[in-house]
């Protein structure tokens, strides 16, 4: 019995090798849907939709799937720290508003440094509340806060900082003159002398960033007074007194006709001349010390200022001792008289000694 069971069950088909052609078919089928409806694109239909771009409004249309690709299909590639709403990777659907949001960048300066941020403010104020940075007495920005962002602006951030200090300052003494018209023309004598002071002063001092931009004096206080020099000059013209050796030049064209220091009108082919101290009317001797040859004339106006020259000439007078083209020659100075110079215009004549 045992041994007819077993050869039974030898000669007759198994199920499996009875269907096994039918079950790989079917399994093959299967691999091929999943293959096919798996990796296949499928094929969208057009959708409209518009995408606004800063104030322009822009309207389009697609087969693509996802925002992104349309974008790309407008030439549209998004910069560093751009955005589209919703995302580039969402799909696109029919009638679908997008809106993009572009960045700017800006250059933006601290006290410890500078960076170059990308923004989607549209002023500054709003770049500001971006990176939280809030404005105070002790913070300043520059531009303006409602300055326009624009491409590649420059954005200062500053430290505003103040100190108040002691400041200890020399103070010079000045040099005053009195005359003496018991004292011979050209004589000094020191009345006084001349002594520094010092003085504490207090300062309110602005920084920005660390550099002072201003300082304001809040209180002074004279520590030790200064003492001005006095120096005793005089005046007193004595007739025949020399005043030695000194540089002569002459009145150049421009001052021909106008006001000396006295009221009277400038003649430069008249006989008169310019001296800083000799008092107005003084008559005074004038000797080229070279060719012997000299010119006598009155004061009637204050000069020269250019440092060397003691004596300023009209052209007649300078002509008369030495030649124009000479310029700045030396002479010798020898007082005439007081007085009878005055009010004069040019009525003394040459005189040769």
């Amino acid at each position: 019995m045992r041994v007819e069971v077993i050869f039974h069950m030898s000669v007759q088909p198994s199920f499996w090798r009875k269907y096994r052609i039918v079950f790989i078919i079917v399994f093959l089928i299967l691999l091929f849907l999943i293959l096919f409806f798996g990796f296949a694109k499928p094929v969208a239909g057009v959708k409209q939709f518009s995408l606004i771009d800063g104030n322009v409004r822009i309207a389009g249309e697609t087969r693509a799937l996802t925002i992104g690709q349309a974008l790309r299909e407008m030439g549209i590639e998004l910069a560093y720290a751009d955005e589209v709403v919703p995302e580039a990777t969402e799909n696109l659907m029919a009638g679908m508003e997008l809106r993009l949001r572009r960045s700017t960048p800006v250059l933006v300066k601290g006290p410890s440094g500078q960076a170059r941020i990308f923004t989607k403010a549209k002023t500054v104020a709003g770049l500001l509340e971006e990176i939280g940075y809030q404005l105070s007495q002790q913070w300043q920005v520059r531009p303006a806060p409602e300055q326009e962002i624009k491409r590649n602006l420059e954005v200062q951030l500053i430290a505003m900082t103040q100190e108040e200090q002691e400041l200890k300052r020399q103070l010079s003494y000045s040099r005053r003159y009195r005359s003496n018209k018991e004292l011979p023309f050209g004589q000094e004598n020191v009345i006084q002398e001349g002594q520094t002071g010092e003085r504490l002063e207090r300062y309110l001092i602005s920084y920005e960033n660390g550099k002072e931009i201003g300082r304001k004096l809040l209180a002074a206080e004279t520590i030790t007074p200064k003492q001005d020099l006095i120096i005793e000059q005089g005046v007193k013209v004595v007739a025949g007194q020399s005043l030695g050796k000194i540089k002569a030049s002459y009145y150049a064209d421009f001052f021909h006709g106008r006001r000396t220091a006295n009221g009277e009108t400038f003649y430069n082919d008249r006989l008169s001349a310019a001296h800083l101290k000799l008092p107005f009317g003084t008559v005074v001797k004038v000797t080229n010390p070279v060719n012997g040859q000299s010119i006598i004339v009155a004061i009637n106006d204050r000069g020269p200022y250019i440092a060397g020259r003691s004596i300023d000439l009209s052209q007649a007078a300078f002509a008369a001792i030495a030649p124009l083209s000479r310029g700045v020659i030396p002479v010798e100075l020898e007082i005439v008289s007081q007085g009878a110079g005055i009010g004069y215009n040019g009525s003394i004549s040459i005189m040769t000694f």
